[in-house]
């Protein structure tokens, strides 16, 4: 990448979902020490647009370079190289800790596995997390575990 090559670029980006449009034919270019913000109500499409640059999702038209890297056509060369800081912490409540720890470490590239995670089979009264409920259970929350749900230790 050449100092000439902008750190961000992207081209007629857009992202439909059915007959709604949330982020509609944006382009943009920043350069190195350049800084920018994304301001917007609630539903402007900001964070669909920062996960369009980050690769998360794909989007309907157009196309994103991070570092040089095409992100559109998969390349994720420039992911050890990017930070996004979100507003609060979050994990995927559809997996479970031990599937968001692993998420997180293949992100990182870090060795091993999520499966040398500390894990409780007796959570909630342990301080580790529990191994097979879903990540809205950790941290504690008073609205987990339900009643009718068990926290058991995954295969």
């Amino acid at each position: 990448m050449s100092a000439a090559t902008p750190v961000i670029e992207i081209a007629h980006l857009s992202k439909r979902y059915r007959d709604v449009a949330a982020v509609d034919d944006v382009s943009l270019r920043v350069q190195a020490g350049q800084i920018y913000a994304l301001l917007g109500l609630n539903g402007a499409g900001k964070t669909t647009l920062i996960r369009m640059l980050l690769g998360m999702i794909a989007p309907t038209a157009g196309g994103v370079r991070v570092l040089g890297a095409d992100v559109t056509a998969g390349d994720r060369t420039a992911w050890a190289k990017v930070g996004y800081l979100v507003e609060e912490a979050a994990a995927y409540p559809e997996l479970t800790v031990r599937e968001n720890l692993e998420v997180v470490r293949r992100l990182r590239r870090l060795p091993g596995n999520a499966r040398s995670a500390p894990c409780s089979p007796t959570w909630p009264t342990s301080t580790a997390p529990p191994c097979s409920c879903p990540a809205t259970c950790w941290p504690r929350s008073p609205a987990w575990p339900p009643a009718s749900a068990s926290c058991t230790t995954a295969a």
